[in-house]
């Protein structure tokens, strides 16, 4: 089984970005996508190449600011000119019409160009929260995206058949209750997109949605373990946000971004992949460890 080990949220906040060049810098990570309107994006960009990260995008339409003046993309923002902060308000705008779908193409498409500008053509798409799944108008921004820059990569939703499969040798997977609703709920929207898409490339699995943090740093060495010795061909994406220490609530923070949580999950999910464990995972197995450039 071959491995992406995929960090979102590069660009957030200078945290992140410690954290995810550390853990590219020790062997462990091959893959991240950059959230272009982050706090420390610019930085993320720059760090990149010498890392030798495989930067995808991390398309938002979700939290902080547009790239675009608000006024340009009324649909999408709050009077205060910011996304509304919630995936379940955007839905529920979607649902109801209020969407312009041409706003969402042309925000993700001046996002996509704020990587190519500076040097780095995104490898792959992904959204924040799964939004380039869960509302039709991304779904179709993102078709078009990937034919007009030539981008096939995306991640879509395939976790519980991969959870089965790791269960049925001899793992100890369970997904977080409070989790098992909207896993299956974004799996059913993952398979409509990929009825809307002519052409793209997917991991054959992703994990990491259903347990979301919540496993220590020696269970997450244990599934590594189990993950990289399955009998099984195919790819598996595991989704990760790591961060050191950061305080969410700081002022300025919430003044560009608004409310933000994982922050102990971050923590956790840093201290899993820059553990020893995961450096020999690596060394050792080094031929199974992939980006979504390698697909």
């Amino acid at each position: 089984m071959k491995l992406i080990l995929h960090a979102d949220d590069f660009g957030l906040n200078q945290s992140v970005n410690r954290a995810i060049v550390d853990a590219a810098q020790r062997g462990v990570l091959k893959s991240a996508s950059i959230i272009v309107n982050g706090m420390a994006a610019e930085e993320a960009i720059a760090a990149a190449p010498g890392a030798h990260i495989d930067a995808g995008i991390h398309l938002n339409i979700v939290r902080g600011r547009p790239l675009f003046p608000p006024s340009e993309v009324r649909t999408l923002v709050d009077g205060e000119g910011k996304f509304f902060n919630s995936v379940f308000r955007l839905m529920i705008h979607s649902v109801l019409g209020r969407i312009d779908a041409d706003e969402v193409y042309r925000e993700y498409r001046r996002q996509i160009l704020f990587m190519i500008e500076r040097g780095l053509p995104p490898t792959h798409f992904d959204g924040e929260k799964h939004s380039h799944l869960l509302i039709s108008e991304a779904v179709q921004a993102v078709g078009r995206l990937m034919d007009e820059f030539s981008i096939p990569g995306v991640r879509t939703i395939n976790e519980r058949q991969f959870i089965k499969l790791l269960n049925s040798h001899k793992s100890n997977v369970n997904i977080h209750t409070g989790r098992r609703a909207g896993l299956l709920f974004l799996e059913y929207r993952s398979r409509k997109a990929q009825k809307k898409w002519t052409r793209f490339k997917s991991p054959d699995y992703t994990f990491g949605i259903g347990i979301g943090g919540a496993a220590s740093r020696q269970d997450a060495a244990a599934i590594l373990h189990s993950i990289l010795n399955l009998p099984a061909e195919g790819s598996v994406e595991w989704i990760l946000h790591p961060g050191y220490r950061f305080d969410y609530q700081e002022e300025e923070f919430r003044k560009h971004y608004g409310t933000f949580r994982r922050a102990g999950s971050r923590i956790a999910e840093a201290d899993f992949l820059l553990s020893d464990e995961t450096a020999e995972g690596a060394r050792t197995y080094a031929s199974r460890f992939i980006s979504y450039g390698d697909l």
